[in-house]
């Protein structure tokens, strides 16, 4: 595979990991602390499906860390030099889809269930260019008040929470009557 390799370094000043389980970090469903309800959170996805693209990618990732030092994240990857003549100008033809399964966004309304603000704060940032209503709360039994009172479009639902984790959440909101049982809900983590 031709091209420049490139490193990319992710340094954070938080917690730091333990030497005998950063190997675990990169693999599925593992993380440093496995509780549901934990202080730092996480499906223990992410560093895995990162691995996974950065391989795929020609390339290569690791971590090195101080426990109560922070870490510092890196992977490598192989590009190639764009020729300008090579590039894609097709655009985005929203002909093409169709038009009965799309609502405005203007008209949308959409649940977050998050308990940490200042993923709030981000999370509204990211909806507010699309003009829709956003109701947020901070655990899973108030999300579920909030789909019996409200017709969501949209839930978008923390998995680690206080009073009750998303998946349990989500689990009875499936288990309410249609339409309320049949809201689509997005793990948001």
């Amino acid at each position: 595979m031709g091209g420049d390799r490139l490193r990319f370094r992710i340094i954070d000043t938080g917690i730091g990991i333990p030497k005998d389980k950063q190997n675990r970090l990169f693999q599925r469903f593992s993380q440093v602390d496995g509780s549901i309800q934990r202080d730092f959170g996480g499906t223990g996805l992410g560093l895995a499906i990162c691995r996974h693209l950065v391989e795929l990618m020609g390339g290569e990732s690791g971590v090195s860390s101080v426990d109560g030092g922070g870490s510092t994240f890196w992977f490598t990857a192989i590009v190639e030099q764009s020729n300008q003549e090579n590039v894609s100008t097709d655009k985005y033809d929203e002909q093409q889809q169709p038009t009965a399964s799309r609502k405005p966004a203007a008209n949308l309304l959409i649940l977050v269930a998050e308990d940490n603000h200042i993923n709030q704060k981000v999370v509204r940032r990211l909806l507010d260019p699309l003009d829709c209503r956003v109701d947020m709360v901070e655990n899973g039994l108030d999300a579920i008040a909030a789909v019996t009172r409200t017709p969501y479009d949209l839930v978008l639902m923390d998995v680690p929470m206080p009073k009750m984790d998303g998946p349990t959440a989500t689990a009875k909101i499936r288990s309410l009557p249609d339409p309320v049982g049949a809201i689509p809900v997005i793990a948001l983590t």
